[in-house]
Parts: C-alpha cells; sequence; structure tokens
C-alpha cells in the first residue's frame, strides 16, 4: 500500500510541474497578443517577432485550457498532502519494540501477583485438606512437597523444562497422597527434580487434588 502511494504522489507531482509550464507557456502567448494589438493600433512600430494567424480563436483556447490546468494544479496539491500525510501516518504506525512488549509483559506478571497476594491464604493442614479439599476452593495453599513427576537430572531434565505444564507432587508429610499441580508460563523454578523437596504455594481453583491447582511461587527450602 505504501510504494502505491508514493508512486501516486510522484505522478501527481508529474503534472503539476507539467501545468505550472503550460501556465507559463500561455502567459508568454497571452504576452505576444498583446504585443500585436499594440502593433494594430499603432502601425508604425515594427513587431519583433512574426505573430500568429487566428490571434482570438487562440486566445480563448488558451484561455480554457489555462482554467484547466490550473483547476489541475489545485487538485494535484491537494492530492499530493492528502498521499504525504496517509504515509506519514502509516510510518508512525509501528508494531511495538521488544523493549516495550517486555515492558507490557513485566506489568502484566505485576498485575496477576498483585491478583494473586489480594487471595486470601488459608492455614494448611494436610489431613483437612486432603479430606477436605473443596473446602480450600479459592484460597492460597503454601507446603511442603516433593517433586513426583519422573524428572531426572542426571539424564540432563529438569522442573524448568516442565513450565506451562502439569507436574505431580506428594506431600512431604504424606508420601502416600498425589496432587497436580500447573506450573503457569513465566514462572521462575529452581533446577530441581524427581523427590527434591520444595516449598510450593498455588491457588487451589477448583477444591480438587488433580485439577485447577496453579502454581504462583516454587522455591528450595531454606537451609537450616
Amino acid at each position: 500500500m505504501k510504494k502505491y502511494q508514493e508512486f501516486f504522489v510522484k505522478i501527481l507531482q508529474q503534472i503539476f510541474t507539467k501545468c505550472v509550464y503550460f501556465i507559463s507557456e500561455t502567459k508568454k502567448h497571452l504576452s505576444r497578443i498583446k504585443k500585436f494589438n499594440t502593433i494594430a493600433r499603432h502601425p508604425t512600430s515594427e513587431p519583433e517577432e512574426p505573430l500568429l494567424p487566428n490571434s482570438g480563436k487562440k486566445l480563448l483556447l488558451y484561455g480554457v485550457l489555462t482554467g484547466v490546468a490550473s483547476t489541475l494544479v489545485i487538485v494535484s496539491l491537494v492530492f499530493i498532502f492528502i498521499a504525504k500525510n496517509n504515509i506519514s501516518n502509516e510510518q508512525q504506525i509501528m508494531p511495538p519494540s521488544k523493549q516495550t512488549q517486555n515492558s507490557f509483559k513485566q506489568s502484566k506478571n505485576s498485575e496477576k501477583e498483585v491478583k494473586n497476594q489480594r487471595i486470601e491464604e488459608k492455614k494448611f493442614d494436610i489431613t483437612n485438606f486432603i479430606d477436605e479439599t473443596q473446602d480450600y476452593k479459592g484460597y492460597r495453599i503454601r507446603g511442603l512437597f516433593l517433586v513426583d513427576t519422573s524428572i531426572f537430572q542426571s539424564k540432563g531434565d529438569s522442573l524448568r523444562y516442565y513450565v506451562g505444564r502439569d507436574v505431580g507432587f506428594i506431600f512431604y508429610h504424606n508420601d502416600r497422597t498425589h496432587i497436580t499441580i500447573h506450573i503457569p508460563e513465566g514462572l521462575s523454578v529452581p533446577n530441581a527434580g524427581y523427590s527434591d523437596k520444595l516449598v510450593v504455594e498455588f491457588i487451589c481453583k477448583e477444591g480438587n487434588l488433580h485439577r485447577g491447582n496453579e502454581a504462583i511461587s516454587i522455591i528450595r527450602p531454606p537451609e537450616k
């Protein structure tokens, strides 16, 4: 679209140049006709250059053509102005830079963190949570867990590769009960593997052990 607009501007500029040239030539011809009339009134004067016949008709023709040329000049100027403005506007509408996109992502993540902090944290009791999981729906839960997904660091695997996926955990103080927690995109997680002990904070969105649990923080427990 931009190339067509630039081409259109060039054409209009050429038309404008031709019209200006034509008006200039018309003025020259009118000047010659004026000299002819002067000579007609004063026969003793001699013309400096040969005169054209049918000057009256040509004067009328040149007058009409001059009006047309003037109109074309005005129209060309208007279209050049409009086309250049459109090109300028298109140049201003550019895709956001990577820095802007990163700032937007950071702002979005910050809003998400603030929203998560506003969710009430429920006192965590393992036995009660397992038996009455539905009572924890909509609450933030924080506890100590062991990674129960086959993530073997000896094979070059890591929990970091599971960002955006569901990961299985077991309760540190009750290794018979499993829970599935989703690790959302953009969440920072440690370079952990199978059976590693981690402090996981998540939102229990559905009151269910195996769905609707979204992590908001995964860190290693502080060393004693």
